[in-house]
């Protein structure tokens, strides 16, 4: 099924919002309510600000993974080069993968 496009960033926190929800805007329109009542852990208004922010700095989050994936990829001994703790050259690889398996669905 195909789900289409997200209305394109940036999104930003709507000062229609109140106790009982909290509105995201995005290209003049809502994007996202969500309701805000009893909820447990957390302040609605940081999640809604969390949101923002995550949604807002994805892409070029995705991109820079990309941008280190295809370095490491060009250039096998960066680490060494860069004189990179092998295990921290690991690690970053580790991250930067599981980022863009969580970014792009897989």
């Amino acid at each position: 099924m195909e789900t289409g496009k997200h209305t394109p960033t940036p999104w930003k926190l709507s000062e229609s919002g109140d106790e009982t929800f909290q509105m995201i805007e995005g290209g003049g329109n809502a994007v996202y309510v969500a309701l805000t009542q009893n909820v447990k852990i957390g302040s609605p208004i940081a999640n809604a600000k969390f949101i923002v922010r995550a949604c807002n700095s994805h892409e070029e989050l995705v991109n820079l993974a990309h941008l280190y994936k295809l370095i490491i990829s060009q250039v096998p001994d960066i680490h060494e080069r860069c004189s990179i703790k092998v295990e921290k050259a690991r690690e970053l690889e580790t991250v930067t993968r599981s980022v863009l398996a969580k970014a792009e669905g897989e």
